[in-house]
């Protein structure tokens, strides 16, 4: 039957709530900017929404936002299982959700991330639709969605260069590189209720890069002469990243070239500092060892800052893929992290992309509880802005890691 003989109920209500209300640099700007895959735009770490939806730079705890930066798979030690829910829509739908599920593997100097299949992806579940025949009757309904797969891999230098035997510089500066490759499909419309079977599907393939670089300027215990006998040291560190995600040629594509947007690719950069105060040998010397590094550190403050330009730009008249340097789509964001005891964790940050009225607070806390370095879950839970007039909406991330080499004594 030809699709004009339907009528499905509520895509356009999601197409305009996550174009111009949830997913800024998607949003619908003078002159119809806007793009297809718009679930690979929204930010799946927990964590990192928090603190002002960032993540490219921040190098510190094990759940790295590989989302925001491949390269943070190298920062991840042991086998690791991420889980990220979020409602969206929250005000004007009820059945809009989005899902994350991912696998990593570390081991020293490299990284791996596997998210495929039924233990791995990231879905936006767009909700049921209905179908509706020309006299207003309910003929059927089915679910529509987005979905992504993808796999990556990522090394950092110094424990590369440390296990080659060719120099230590992890003390006091290391680099880390990685990419992820993505498989998006899509589904608008069930294949029975239009002629063309391919119009209401869509497949792309893409790619995102990344690199971080961190230095230590500061680390009383590892260099200060009489260290072994200290009770408390001090650590400072910085970092800098940058990625281009969701890299490629293809277009998101229904139907034909009449009818395709460009796949959300965005440049990302930011900065990253870190104070931590830790514990030395003499502070807890008669306390097991899976609680001493259970508890390291014993204070960390976290501060980062994230900006994203869009790779892509609207003409006038179509898209083409190139960088928009206008500043005028451009997302920002910054946020801090205060952990205590590496248990407890309080965030705060704030995230703005003006052309899509989103100019606001995130906040959020998490509860890490873990067997020195062997093993551990973690909670998190975080509350970021939607546009003017809307509510916030909340994210919940999960995360259980197992390090056989720690278990085993090698790391």
């Amino acid at each position: 039957m030809p699709l004009g003989r339907f009528l499905v109920s509520k895509l356009c209500l999601i197409a305009a709530v996550l174009l111009t209300c949830l997913l800024p640099s998607l949003a619908a700007a003078a002159g119809g900017y806007g793009a297809g895959a718009i679930s690979l735009q929204l930010n799946t770490s927990a964590r990192a929404a928090g603190m002002g939806d960032t993540g490219v730079a921040t190098v510190w705890g094990g759940d790295t936002n590989v989302w925001a930066n491949p390269a943070m798979l190298a920062l991840r030690p042991g086998l690791r299982y991420g889980m990220m829910h979020s409602q969206l829509a929250i005000g004007l739908a009820d059945d809009i959700f989005i899902d994350k599920k991912e696998l990593t593997f570390g081991l020293p100097g490299v990284g791996l991330l596997f998210a495929d299949g039924p233990i791995g992806h990231v879905y936006l579940d767009m909700g049921t639709q209905r179908i509706i025949d020309d006299e207003g009757n309910l003929i059927g309904t089915y679910e529509s969605y987005m979905k992504s797969q993808s796999w990556g891999v990522a090394i950092g230098a110094a424990e590369a260069l440390r296990r080659l035997k060719v120099a230590d510089i992890g003390g006091w500066f290391d680099v880390a590189g990685g990419v992820v490759w993505k498989d998006f499909e899509d589904l608008l419309a069930e294949d029975s209720i239009i002629q063309d079977a391919v119009a209401g599907r869509a497949r792309a393939s893409m790619r995102d890069l990344g690199w971080v670089a961190r230095v230590t300027p500061l680390n009383t215990l590892a260099r200060a002469a009489d260290a072994e006998a200290a009770k408390l040291g001090f650590l400072l560190e910085a970092s800098y990243g940058r990625a281009k995600l969701n890299g490629t040629d293809e277009w998101i594509r229904h139907v034909d070239a009449d009818q395709e947007d460009p796949v959300p690719i965005m440049h990302v950069s930011g900065w990253a500092l870190r104070g931590e105060l830790q514990a030395g040998p003499r502070l807890f010397e008669d306390a097991p060892a899976w609680l001493r590094d259970g508890i390291a550190p014993l204070l960390a403050f976290t501060y980062t800052q994230q900006g994203i330009v869009p790779g892509y730009r609207w003409t006038g008249t179509d898209y083409v893929y190139e960088r928009d340097d206008s500043g005028t789509q451009d997302e920002n964001g910054w946020g801090w992290e205060l952990s205590l005891l590496n248990v407890l964790h309080m965030r705060q940050g704030h995230a703005e992309a003006l052309y899509g009225a989103i100019d606001g607070e995130t906040s959020g806390w998490g509860l890490s509880l873990q067997a020195g370095r062997w093993g551990g879950i973690r909670y998190d839970k975080a509350t970021v802005p939607q546009a003017e007039e809307l509510p916030t909406v909340e994210r919940e991330g999960w995360q259980f890691w197992v390090d056989v080499l720690a278990i085993a004594g090698a790391r």
